[in-house]
C-alpha cells in the first residue's frame, strides 16, 4: 500500500513538472518545432528503439549461455521486454524495477534458480552501465566543449554526483574482477550475516558475477561489446530525431542527449516524466538548439520507448498469466505431477 501511495505520488509530481516544463516553453511554441518534423521519421526511430532493447536482450541470452543455461532467445525476448516495462513505469526506472520480474519468470518458466538468474541480470546490468559510463563520458566534454560549464541546479548535482558513485563503483568491481578479490564475505562476517540465507545467496551472487568479470573470460568483452552496439543505435536514435527536427546533423548533440536520458532515468520519478523533457530542455538551450526542440526531441524518442513497454506489458500479462494457471492447476491435481 505504502508503495502504490508513493508511485502515484511520484507519478503526479512527474506529470506536473511535464506540465510545467511545456507551460514554461509555451505549448505552441513547442508544437512548432514539430512543423519541419516528417512523421513518416517515427518508424525508424521506433525501429532504431526497438532494436537497441532487442541487443539488451540478446546480450543477456549470451550470458545466461556462457552460464550454462541456454535458453531459446524467443523466450527471453519475452521475459526481457516483461521486465523493461515494469522497469520503465516504476519510480526505480533506470536502476532495476524490472530485474526481479525478469528472475521471478526465470525461474517459474525455465527451472532457473534464482541464483543464477540474478547473477545474469546483474552481470548485464553492470555492462550496460560500463559502456553507459563511457558515452557520458563523452557527452560531459561535448558538452563543456560546445556551451561551456554551466551553473549547477540541483537536479543537475543529484545526476552528476549518480554518475560518479556509479563510475567509481563500476571501477572497483573491474578491479576486484580481475584480481579476484571478494567484499560482500568480508562486510557480512563484520554484520554477522555471512552464513544466514540471505548472506549466503548474496556471496554466491558475488562469485558468479566476479567469475565473469575476469579479463580472461571470452563472455565478458562480448557483453561490452554488445552494450557499446546498443549505446550506439541509440547514439544514431538521437542524431536522426534531431536532424528530423531541422538541426542539421548534430553529432555532439545526439550524444549529451543520450547523458541526458541517463540524468532524467537517475530521478525517481515513473518513466522519466517530466524530467527528461526538463534535461533535453535545458541541454539543447545551452547548445544553441533551442529549449523548445529539446522538448520535442524529447517527447519523439518519448514514443518509441512507450511503444516498447506497451510490448513488455502484453508479454508481462501473458507470461504471468501462464503461471497464475500453472499454480491453480497444482491445487486443483496436486498429485498431477507424482503419477
Amino acid at each position: 500500500m505504502k508503495s502504490s501511495i508513493i508511485f502515484i505520488a511520484l507519478a503526479i509530481l512527474g506529470g506536473m513538472l511535464m506540465y510545467g516544463v511545456i507551460n514554461h516553453l509555451g505549448i505552441q511554441n513547442v508544437i512548432a518545432a514539430f512543423y519541419v518534423f516528417p512523421w513518416w521519421s517515427i518508424v525508424p526511430i521506433i525501429a532504431l528503439t526497438c532494436v537497441a532493447y532487442t541487443i539488451n536482450m540478446w546480450r543477456w541470452k549470451r550470458i545466461l549461455d556462457r552460464q550454462g543455461m541456454k535458453l531459446p532467445f524467443k523466450h527471453l525476448f519475452g521475459i526481457g521486454y516483461a521486465g523493461q516495462a515494469v522497469t520503465y513505469i516504476t519510480h526505480v526506472t533506470y536502476f532495476g524495477g524490472g530485474e526481479p520480474v525478469r528472475a521471478m519468470l526465470l525461474k517459474e518458466h525455465f527451472s532457473i534458480p534464482m541464483r543464477k538468474g540474478v547473477s545474469s541480470i546483474a552481470i548485464d546490468k553492470i555492462a550496460e552501465l560500463t559502456m553507459t559510463i563511457l558515452f557520458i563520458f563523452a557527452a560531459i566534454i561535448v558538452f563543456v566543449y560546445q556551451a561551456g560549464l554551466p551553473q549547477l541546479n540541483k537536479s543537475l548535482t543529484i545526476g552528476i554526483l549518480i554518475f560518479a558513485f556509479l563510475a567509481a563503483a563500476i571501477g572497483i568491481l573491474f578491479l576486484l574482477g580481475f584480481h579476484g578479490t571478494r567484499i560482500v564475505g568480508p562486510v557480512l562476517r563484520q554484520l554477522g550475516l555471512e552464513n544466514s540465507a540471505g548472506g549466503q545467496f548474496l556471496q554466491d551472487v558475488e562469485h558468479d558475477v566476479v567469475g565473469f568479470y575476469n579479463v580472461r573470460n571470452p563472455g565478458l568483452w562480448e557483453a561490452l561489446a554488445l552494450s557499446f552496439i546498443k549505446n550506439g543505435v541509440e547514439l544514431v536514435r538521437n542524431i536522426l530525431a534531431i536532424f528530423m527536427l531541422g538541426k542539421g546533423l548534430q553529432v555532439g548533440a545526439g550524444v549529451v542527449a543520450f547523458a541526458f536520458f541517463f540524468l532524467g532515468y537517475s530521478i525517481p520519478v515513473p518513466a522519466a516524466l517530466g524530467t527528461q523533457e526538463a534535461g533535453h530542455a535545458f541541454a539543447f538551450s545551452l547548445l544553441g538548439l533551442s529549449a523548445e526542440t529539446g522538448a520535442a526531441f524529447s517527447l519523439i524518442v518519448r514514443i518509441g520507448d512507450v511503444i516498447v513497454a506497451l510490448v513488455g506489458i502484453v508479454y508481462l500479462i501473458r507470461w504471468s498469466a501462464d503461471i497464475v494457471t500453472f499454480r491453480i492447476m497444482k491445487m486443483l491435481f496436486p498429485n498431477r505431477d507424482k503419477k
